[in-house]
């Protein structure tokens, strides 16, 4: 199947793709909804994976402008939206938007693949699914376990998960800071957000909460108790880094310790 992915954190959309490739789809990724509606226009897609909150245009106004055009075009496709936003209220605007398919982030592998193996009309894996994203206490050891589950056992996507996330997050994490000192209230909600999906790909729930209450700080402009927020952010994130350079040699190359350590 030909699968279009709109998602605007470059981390989630290396994880996505990966797996989605070992699946033996073909894939085509835009980082926001103004990139899915251009590409659209341009190619043939069976499915679309749609975020729910990018820059330019979120998720459910693309899907809303997709469904308008196939209303002409009379092609429908498959719509799996995603989203960090999960109650019932949640999911019903999702589906009232347009989409087929409602799944949680930070998404579970099984479900990502049942929605889509689904859709394509093909046998779906019968095996008990496990939640691989589930709250974690886990040391050096169990987050290469989470890991290569995650990847499917795929060594060189965990090698470059790796590198992007420890030479990225600090970069994001300076920029949180400014955007507190500066009141950028845009800014702020911004970056949280991106981080916040990057962390989850690492089962990091305690930072991802933090994250997560930042950008709704930023959203309501409400920064009282920002500061205190990253400095918890901080810390958890300290804590990952350290689980992350430690995991076993086969897990991860020199490279990547010596990307971090330059910030």
């Amino acid at each position: 199947m030909r699968i279009l992915v709109a998602e605007d954190t470059e981390l989630n959309r290396d994880l996505l793709v990966q797996l989605l490739e070992n699946r033996g789809h073909a894939v085509v990724c835009v980082g926001d909804g103004v990139e899915a509606l251009t590409m659209l226009a341009r190619q043939t897609f069976d499915i679309v994976l749609m975020d729910e909150v990018m820059p330019r245009m979120n998720g459910l106004d693309t899907i809303a402008a997709i469904r308008r055009a196939e209303s002409k075009s009379g092609k429908r496709h498959l719509i799996i939206s995603m989203s960090g936003n999960t109650t019932q209220q949640d999911e019903k605007r999702h589906l009232d938007a347009g989409a087929d398919v409602f799944l949680e982030k930070p998404l579970k592998v099984d479900k990502l693949y049942k929605a889509i193996e689904s859709a394509c009309a093909t046998e779906t894996q019968a095996a008990q699914e496990k939640d691989y994203w589930a709250p974690r206490t886990m040391g050096a050891q169990d987050l290469a376990a989470h890991l290569r589950r995650t990847t499917r056992g795929n060594e060189k996507l965990v090698r470059s998960l790796l590198k992007t996330f420890l030479s990225d997050a600090p970069k994001k994490l300076s920029a949180i800071r400014r955007a507190i000192a500066k009141k950028d209230m845009e800014q702020l909600t911004s970056i949280a957000h991106s981080l916040k999906g990057s962390l989850g790909i690492f089962d990091a729930q305690e930072a991802v909460d933090a994250a997560r209450r930042l950008e709704t700080m930023g959203r309501s402009h409400d920064l009282q108790d920002a500061e205190a927020e990253f400095r918890a952010l901080e810390k958890e994130f300290a804590q990952l880094r350290h689980e992350l350079l430690s995991l076993p040699r086969k897990a991860k190359s020199p490279a990547h310790q010596r990307t971090f350590r330059k910030h």
